[in-house]
């Protein structure tokens, strides 16, 4: 018997010297600040400390609470000890005194500050020994709780884990923990032993092992993902090593400048940089005017890598999150562009490194800001202004770029238009430095030979802004005998103000400007409690209000005289709401729906209200409609809605919560294309979200493009909000059909909601329609000749007659404006993804292929009637032929290939001369290729997805040989009447 009572663990508790009274009178207003036992004085200890050997026996020796204080309070005393015994005391403290009485230490939760028996432990174990202990300890745990062994496993493995993940929590959790523990580790030691140290130090903290550990632990103890702690996410560490890098270098890094860059450098590569940077950014050189030379001192300890991503993190940090607001055509002095020329020219100013980096960012073929606005280049070259090397060696980098053929053919129009501002920006300053420097470019290379290869060129926007840039210069030199095409394109509104962009001058200034103040510290979530049972949300009570009561009047009725034309009243429909028994805990003050944008974003952001939360959801794509055409609101706060939008998270388990927030994405893809379409493109490649963040973007703008061309409609197409007539008067005014349509726009109850998986379903939908001709044709080729077919004359002459269905044509205006949106921004952003192996596109392929998908719906909306056509198809045959070594190792990547190459065939389907003849060697590539995939792939029964995507390379590759056999007859004929 006594085998199956086996302890699990002992728990000592303070010996009280006598017994407490069962009930005490106090008074009502002393109440008890803390619910922790009161420390022991250290007076009251039973024993004395010599040496910490004498601490590590009593530790070991099972020792009461007052012991352990006191040997606590010896620890504290002494100076740190970096010794094998200090190290046994850490090990002891973690192995044996936090699972018994860390309870005592610490009730409460993490939430509220240690007590302070709590801190001596946490001063105790703050050194490179104590995290390391806690690692060890969890180590240990976790194998265990691995192990295959036959024999029961310790039922207290989930307390220990959670225990020793709270401890570490806390451990780490102070802004200054690096600054503070490096000071305690590497205080008084020589030189050659603090190397060592520093790298212990930076391999402990910034190589991932901490995180990892308690990631592992976490999942092992089964503790629900929304109570995680913040140790075990890896963009929250990430984030609190930036804290505290910024808190030790305001502090004063002195001569471990190196220490801190190595540790910054390090957890770069744990895989959030961005967030890394943002942080950095806004706590150090963001914060305070002051700072800027610290974050200099830290730029210039880091790797020459590191240099240039951080530099380029910095530019697209403040042309995002300070510079985003300010138009493109607005080119008066602007006092936070001057305070972003001021900051880099502060920054370039430090070393010539970083001159370069700025050169090479502006003249490269994928840089430039592409997807920012005018603002960053502006104040990049306001920057560089001072220096005429660097701005003269900018000008003709860029010109002799902008007139490469390879770069005119391959590179988005986008990335054209990008290196096109600083051109006429660039050529502005070295004008005013010295006037003959541009009359000399004038007239030599590389200007002349852009200029002629511009007007060459097949692209029709590519002509274009060759135009611009020749008048625009031509003015600066001739003046009124200035260059002119006399074409109404280079005086369109799109490109007449890029002409005044050699006036522009952006002085640096101070950065005041760029300045936001952080009203509260971003404090880390903590995780859950640590002792005690978990609090369950808790409804609002009102309070109680007393009616006086009333007696009753008894009145009789006859019912002879009751008005037969009076109506009863309908009983009220029940509200889930108030179905509460008890009266006074029903919420009377409830949330109205927001009816303005502004009141969409409160409720957005207020992530502790459910009804805001679901009121939000419930109403953002019906109220983003209906004001879309009604003042400039959804303008006014596009950019605000998207990042609200796509950072919400369902706190509290909203029904059909990720289907409403697409849904609302849409409605301002609808609303706004030209603003909402390059914003999501963006955020989509660059921003920092998660997989399903970014495909939920690229759907958004796939369903909202299709609206915008009228292929698709939504259940949330509705009027302006006004009163409705009573239905006596309204028919009086309005027909049965106007009544009905008015019903049916505000209600939309025909037509179903977008769904998630609309891309894969439209994607699929004309793929089908691709196949389906081939196959018959197929089929018909194997069965004989028409005329052999047993047939009715009805079915002959209606198979005769059924026309294949053919692209609906949309206005050019909305096809120019899918194309500006949503399309050019795509391929701009995507033909970079493309190149860079290592980004997240091409970590996951479902993406890579959600985006190809993306690109073809866009294209298959815009349908054959776009002016800029050409260009599409080019920029997007481009994307599908590097994608081939991708495609040849992911099904999806390659259904999505040939997917884009069925809607391109679609679409051209009128125009196969033109396409023979613009993209002859992408037609030999894509079907040499076509043919060795068709190889590959494995058919027939049983294949599943795999025999469909091989119909469908089978359906290319055969369009793909009808064209070149057609073009080539055609070459035949004509040449056979050229010959005669």
């Amino acid at each position: 018997m006594d085998e199956l009572l086996r302890p699990i663990s002992t728990t000592y508790s303070t010996k009280k010297t006598q017994e407490e009274p069962l009930f005490t009178l106090s008074s009502s207003k002393q109440i008890s600040s803390s619910h922790t036992p009161k420390a022991t004085p250290p007076h009251a200890a039973k024993s004395t400390f010599s040496s910490s050997q004498d601490v590590l026996e009593t530790l070991k020796s099972q020792p009461e609470y007052e012991d352990v204080i006191s040997a606590l309070e010896f620890v504290r005393s002494e100076n740190p000890m970096h010794d094998g015994v200090h190290s046994q005391i850490c090990k002891t403290l973690v192995a044996e005194i936090v699972p018994n009485y860390w309870p005592l230490f610490h009730q409460g939760s993490t939430d509220v500050p240690p007590s302070r028996d709590a801190g001596l432990l946490l001063a105790a174990l703050k050194s490179l020994a104590g995290v390391n202990a806690l690692v060890t300890e969890l180590r240990v745990l976790i194998q265990e709780a691995k192990a295959e062994t036959g024999g029961p496993k310790r039922p207290d493995l989930a307390l220990s884990f959670g225990t020793l993940i709270d401890v570490m929590s806390l451990l780490l959790q102070p802004r200054d923990f690096v600054c503070s523990l490096w000071q305690n580790v590497a205080g008084g030691e020589a030189a050659m032993k603090k190397r060592l140290l520093a790298q212990q130090f930076v391999s402990m903290l910034a190589g991932g092992q901490i995180m990892q550990v308690t990631a592992e632990a976490e999942m092992l103890s089964g503790r629900d993902k929304d109570k995680s702690t913040w140790v075990s996410s890896g963009k929250e560490y990430s984030l609190w090593i930036a804290r505290n890098v910024a808190v030790w270098h305001q502090r004063g890094v002195k001569d471990n400048g190196k220490i801190c860059a190595d540790i910054m450098s390090k957890t770069l590569r744990i895989g959030y940089p961005d967030a890394v940077f943002s942080e950095i950014f806004e706590s150090l050189l963001l914060s305070s005017e002051e700072n800027s030379p610290l974050f200099v001192e830290l730029l210039g300890n880091l790797p020459t890598a590191d240099q240039k991503r951080m530099f380029d993190a910095l530019l697209n940090h403040l042309a995002i999150s300070r510079l985003s607001e300010i138009p493109d055509t607005e080119t008066q002095l602007n006092p936070k562009i001057s305070a972003a020329a001021g900051l880099i020219r502060r920054m370039s100013a430090s070393s010539p490194c970083y001159v370069d980096f700025l050169v090479t960012w502006l003249t490269s073929a994928t840089g430039a800001g592409l997807g920012s606005g005018l603002a960053i280049r502006r104040a990049v070259i306001g920057a560089l202004g001072y220096d005429r090397e660097a701005i003269s060696q900018v000008l003709n980098m860029s010109i002799e770029q902008f007139g490469d053929k390879l770069y005119m053919s391959h590179a988005p129009i986008l990335q054209q238009e990008v290196h096109a501002q600083v051109v006429l920006l660039a050529a502005g300053y070295v004008f005013r430095q010295s006037s003959v420097k541009i009359k000399t470019l004038l007239r030599t290379n590389p200007y002349l030979p852009m200029v002629s290869n511009r007007l060459s060129s097949s692209n029709v926007r590519g002509r274009v802004l060759g135009m611009v840039i020749a008048e625009t210069l031509s003015g600066l030199v001739d003046g009124a005998n200035k260059l002119s095409f006399g074409m109404e394109e280079t005086d369109a509104d799109d490109v007449v103000w890029m002409k005044g962009l050699p006036k522009v001058v952006d002085e640096p200034g101070p950065i005041t400007s760029l300045i936001r103040s952080r009203t509260s510290d971003i404090t880390i979530p903590s995780g859950p409690p640590l002792a005690g049972p978990e609090k369950k949300p808790q409804k609002k009570k009102t309070e109680k209000v007393t009616v006086s009561k009333v007696k009753p009047i008894i009145e009789e009725i006859d019912s002879e005289s009751e008005d037969e034309d009076l109506q009863a009243y309908a009983k009220p429909d029940s509200d889930a709401e108030d179905s509460e028994e008890d009266a006074t805990l029903v919420t009377r003050n409830k949330p109205k729906a927001p009816v303005y944008i502004r009141t969409l974003l409160q409720y957005i952001r207020d992530t502790e209200s459910y009804d805001k939360q679901k009121l939000a959801l419930d109403n953002a794509a019906l109220l983003v409609r209906r004001k879309a055409n009604f003042g400039t609101e959804v303008a006014d706060h596009i950019d605000e809605l998207v990042s609200a939008l796509l950072i919400m998270d369902d706190h509290f388990d909203i029904p059909d919560f990720y289907q409403k927030r697409l849904d609302a994405i849409v409605a301002l893809v609808v609303a706004q294309p030209q603003l909402a379409g390059p914003i999501l493109a963006r955020d989509a490649f660059m921003g920092d979200f998660s997989l399903a963040q970014r495909a939920s973007i690229l759907s958004a703008i796939a369903i909202g493009i299709r609206e915008v061309a009228g292929i698709d409609n939504s259940k949330y197409t509705a009027l302006f909000p006004s009163k409705r007539l009573p239905a006596a008067m309204e028919d009086l005014y309005l027909t049965e059909s106007a009544r009905s349509s008015v019903t049916h726009a505000s209600a939309g109850a025909a037509l179903k909601p977008m769904s998630l998986t609309e891309l894969d379903m439209i994607t699929e939908d004309f793929t089908h329609r691709f196949v389906s001709p081939i196959a018959a044709s197929a089929v018909d080729s194997q069965t004989g000749p028409d005329a052999l077919k047993v047939e009715t004359l009805s079915g002959r002459v209606t198979r005769k007659t059924t026309a294949r269905p053919r692209i609906r044509a949309i206005p050019n205006t909305t096809a120019a404006l899918i194309a500006r949106s949503a399309f050019f921004p795509l391929t701009a952003h995507m033909q970079r993804a493309v190149h860079v192996h290592g980004s997240v596109f091409f970590q996951h392929p479902f993406l890579m292929a959600t985006a190809v998908k993306t690109l073809a719906v866009c294209l298959h909306a815009a349908g054959p009637a776009t002016l800029v056509l050409p260009q599409m198809i080019s920029e997007l045959w481009d994307i599908l032929l590097a994608l081939r070594t991708l495609a040849a190792r992911h099904l999806n990547v390659l259904g999505s290939l040939f997917a884009a190459w069925a809607t391109v065939l679609e679409v051209m389907q009128e125009r196969q001369r033109e396409l023979c003849e613009q993209y002859g060697r992408r037609i030999v590539e894509t079907q040499e290729w076509a043919a060795e995939m068709f190889g590959k792939l494995r058919g027939g029964e049983g294949a599943g997805e795999e025999n469909r995507v091989k119909m469908l390379v089978a359906a290319v590759l055969v369009r793909l040989r009808e064209v070149v056999e057609r073009y080539q007859a055609l070459l035949w004929g004509e040449w056979g009447v050229g010959s005669s």
